[in-house]
């Protein structure tokens, strides 16, 4: 996932808001050593985190500077849901994402059905699902293939590993899959755009173990 660019003073795009659309960040209060995703549709906790698995929660979740980019067009097309067609030149100023690099992006996502184009000098896309019906789940594994954080936990991508029957560790990755695809797939980007873009001290108090590595 790319760093926080300056756009209204927040995150681009504008809906980066909640740890289930940006997993760096959190619009729930933090205990001591606890994490707690929040669902922004009924604003209870989806899951808990121990203090062991909350770094390898946060870690496993890189996002692809492609997917980057479309969550940023996909947002911006939520957000303006029922108006005009949107240029794909004003997509990319207002995303900050190379016009060349997006114009296949959106044709990817137009071919999944979840953006329309229009022709012609007012044309541009649009949102042609209802953000209701798509998940982050979805657009991450479009572009990035899967979830899990290594190759060894994941079912869509497996590889088996010389270690399999002695290691340790596998489990604590196979407990994390399933905790970033529990939310990623509960939440959709209707969801997402419920909470309001996090601020530079919400995003401090993520770091709730020791702040490093975060």
């Amino acid at each position: 996932m790319t760093d926080p660019s300056p756009f209204d003073g927040t995150c681009r795009p504008a809906s980066c808001a909640a740890l289930t659309g940006c997993l760096r960040h959190s619009t729930a209060p933090v205990p001591t050593g606890l994490v707690q995703p929040i669902n922004p549709s009924t604003h209870q906790p989806i899951l808990r985190l121990s203090p062991t698995l909350t770094v390898a929660y946060i870690t496993s979740m890189q996002l692809s500077m492609r997917t980057d980019y479309a969550l940023r067009a996909l947002f911006t097309l939520v957000e303006h849901r029922g108006s005009p067609p949107i240029p794909i030149l004003e997509l990319a100023r207002r995303n900050d994402v190379p016009k060349r690099f997006l114009e296949h992006i959106m044709l990817d996502l137009k071919e999944k059905g979840w953006v329309v184009s229009t022709a012609g000098k007012r044309g541009g896309y649009q949102l042609a699902r209802a953000p209701e019906k798509i998940t982050m789940g979805e657009v991450v594994r479009h572009f990035d293939g899967y979830l899990a954080p290594i190759a060894c936990v994941s079912v869509t991508d497996y590889k088996r590993c010389t270690q399999e029957s002695t290691c340790r560790f596998r489990r604590v990755m196979l407990t994390a899959r399933n905790l970033v695809a529990n939310v990623m797939d509960q939440t959709t980007l209707a969801d997402v755009m419920k909470s309001p873009p996090v601020g530079r001290e919400e995003l401090k108090r993520v770091q709730g173990i020791d702040g490093e590595g975060i």
